[in-house]
């Protein structure tokens, strides 16, 4: 799931924003 501002949601994993740490 690619989103616009890496948001922390415990229900999605940490590394499932387009922003790669």
């Amino acid at each position: 799931m690619c989103l616009l501002r890496p948001i922390p949601l415990p229900a999605l994993q940490p590394r499932s924003s387009c922003f790669p740490h």
